[in-house]
């Protein structure tokens, strides 16, 4: 059976991070388009173009928390305001553990959080475990 291609918004301002995530949904064989925002700002610019039809409805989005212009909490904040925007699947990519209290009680909206790797081997498995959770 083929496997449905996976739309993922990727707000990252780390190119070596994003490439990471690139070739490992690349090597793993899983079917993808990875949008990329730099920034929040930039990201929150793509949901409403999204919402509005004129770009593809992610099926998560993969979200840094340390972000120029907006933050990743301010995101979620903007996130947590919207109706629509609220049922997206979101996926933190967080090097600091202690932000995961922070942002889960600040936020009325389902988030997953998932450790930033440090090193290739490590983002494949990241990326395997994305993929389990947007087929869920």
């Amino acid at each position: 059976m083929t496997q449905a291609v996976r739309e993922l918004l990727c707000v990252e301002d780390n190119l070596g991070d994003l490439r990471l995530l690139y070739e490992a949904f690349e090597i793993l064989n899983l079917p993808h388009h990875l949008h990329h925002a730099p920034d929040g700002e930039a990201a929150l610019t793509y949901l409403r173009r999204a919402q509005e039809g004129k770009a593809p409805w992610p099926d998560a989005v993969l979200l840094d928390l340390n972000l120029p212009r907006k933050t990743g909490q301010e995101v979620l904040a903007e996130l947590a305001a919207d109706p629509r925007l609220r049922q997206l699947r979101v996926i933190v990519l967080t090097t600091a553990p202690r932000e995961r209290d922070v942002i889960a009680s600040a936020q009325d909206i389902p988030v997953q959080f998932m450790t930033k790797p440090h090193d290739f081997d490590d983002f494949i498995g990241v990326v395997e475990t994305i993929d389990s959770l947007i087929a869920s």
